[in-house]
């Protein structure tokens, strides 16, 4: 494959971002299960703020019912704690929007590491 035929991972992710998985419809006792895929959101930027907008719509769209983080979210070397400075700037303040007050189920992975680990953990 040639550097022109391969998507960038920012590319991707973005495309990702606007993605809502919605199984066929739901039943009255088993209602739709729309909800969002999100990874490697960046570092608290202007461009980070506007995938954030772009989550927020497409939430309200879809009627999101949680968001699954998949990781590799935090740099230069993740976070050290729940209170980490970081958790305000690349999230609290990035997916602020109402649409986004919904669980939000994350997992702490990074490639660097080739490993999934607890919060808090070395």
């Amino acid at each position: 494959m040639s550097a022109t035929d391969q998507v960038s991972r920012r590319s991707f992710l973005a495309a990702l971002a606007g993605l809502a998985v919605k199984p066929g419809p739901g039943t009255a006792s088993e209602p739709e299960l729309s909800f969002l895929a999100i990874g490697d959101w960046g570092m608290g930027s202007v461009a980070q703020k506007g995938l954030a907008n772009a989550l927020a719509s497409t939430a309200d769209l879809a009627r999101a019912r949680f968001i699954v983080s998949t990781g590799d979210n935090f740099y230069p070397a993740g976070v050290k704690s729940v209170r980490d400075p970081q958790w305000t700037t690349s999230f609290e303040d990035m997916y602020d929007a109402p649409s986004l007050m919904i669980p939000w189920y994350p997992v702490r992975w990074s490639p660097r590491i080739g490993q999934a680990v607890k919060l808090g953990s070395t």
